[in-house]
């Protein structure tokens, strides 16, 4: 069995929420994408976005992912992770990817203005597109998929504990 899990999904589907209880849960290493990036460089997400544009933010990503090692992590990749074949195929390696599976309406809800967030979508991309386009590839790259709907936080980490155990 792969000793680290990484979690993948739409932006506002919980995975930093969910990341440190399953950590807990299962003794492991939080580690946020999204943070380290916003550390390396001391700018927001949106920021890198509008500084580097998306070809550059998505290099940037795919870097501090692909120096990800060692074992017993529980690692929370940003939404747009599933863009990255090589950063993905890397995660692969070193854990079981977890694709939390949480309804667009539920996005919409949580979500809040995508720009002020710091997502990656094409000019005019409706969230709907997108959140369409993103279902498809994290299913591509799920070794496993929980549904969200109607669990807390609490619920979820203890089902993803349950099945990669």
């Amino acid at each position: 069995m792969k000793k680290s899990v990484s979690l993948i999904g739409m932006p506002a589907c919980g995975k930093s929420t969910v990341a440190p209880l399953l950590a807990g849960n299962l003794d492991l290493k939080v580690v946020e994408i999204d943070l380290l990036i916003q550390q390396k460089f001391c700018l927001l997400l949106k920021e890198l976005i509008e500084k580097y544009g998306i070809d550059g933010f998505k290099a940037i990503e795919s870097d501090v992912i692909k120096n990800i090692h060692g074992e017993s992590l529980c690692i929370s990749t940003g939404g747009s992770a599933i863009y990255l074949p090589r950063a993905m195929i890397h995660l692969k390696n070193i854990s079981k990817i977890v694709f939390l599976d949480t309804s667009y309406e539920t996005i919409t809800q949580r979500i809040g203005d995508i720009d002020k967030r710091g997502v990656v979508y094409k000019k005019g991309q409706s969230l709907k597109s997108l959140f369409d386009e993103r279902q498809l590839l994290c299913r591509h790259y799920a070794d496993i998929s929980v549904k969200t709907e109607d669990k807390t936080a609490t619920q979820i980490a203890a089902e993803i504990g349950d099945r990669v155990l």
